[in-house]
């Protein structure tokens, strides 16, 4: 019997960092995900030492919200070496990504599968939307099932598109 319960523990073990994940103050996540994007993605270690204090964040709140981009598969790298991150390019800017409709889904992901339409303004304006792009961004996720209407004033992912295989 014990070395069943032992064998569940050791198969439930991989997935306990995808609920159990330590929370990630969302203001700190904006600032540092914001100063990458600001910067082509990514801050050498000379930058992330200047720019610390404009983020608000301290050395290891930095490294907090890298690691959870990295573990979550929005970016790649050491987060535990100052400037060994970078962010992915479907969830950098408009400039750095495939195409408008899979940045919109990267940005919906990260902010738990949704987006709602006062969200718009601070999530996806800085990242280089425009009226004239994210109509289309919109028009093509929907069309090919990743986004759901769900009201009015919410988009949210399909299931597929919020939890693809990683």
């Amino acid at each position: 019997m014990t070395r069943y319960l032992l064998a569940a523990a050791a198969a439930l073990l991989p997935f306990a960092p995808l609920t159990a994940r330590a929370e990630v103050d969302p203001a700190k996540a904006h600032a540092v995900i914001g100063m990458l994007r600001a910067y082509g993605c990514t801050l050498n270690e000379a930058q992330t030492g200047l720019f610390m204090s404009d983020m608000g964040t301290t050395p290891e709140e930095y490294q907090e919200v890298l690691a959870d981009a990295v573990a979550r598969g929005f970016a790649t790298g050491d987060a535990s070496v100052m400037g060994g991150v970078t962010l992915d390019a479907d969830f950098c800017t408009l400039d750095q990504a495939p195409s408008a409709d899979a940045l919109l889904v990267e940005v919906m992901r990260y902010n738990d599968c949704q987006l709602e339409v006062s969200q718009v303004p601070t999530l996806l304006m800085p990242l280089g939307f425009m009226p004239e792009t994210f109509r289309p961004a919109v028009q093509g996720a929907l069309g090919d099932g990743r986004v759901v209407r769900t009201s009015d004033t919410l988009l949210t992912l399909s299931e597929a598109a919020c939890h693809p295989a990683m």
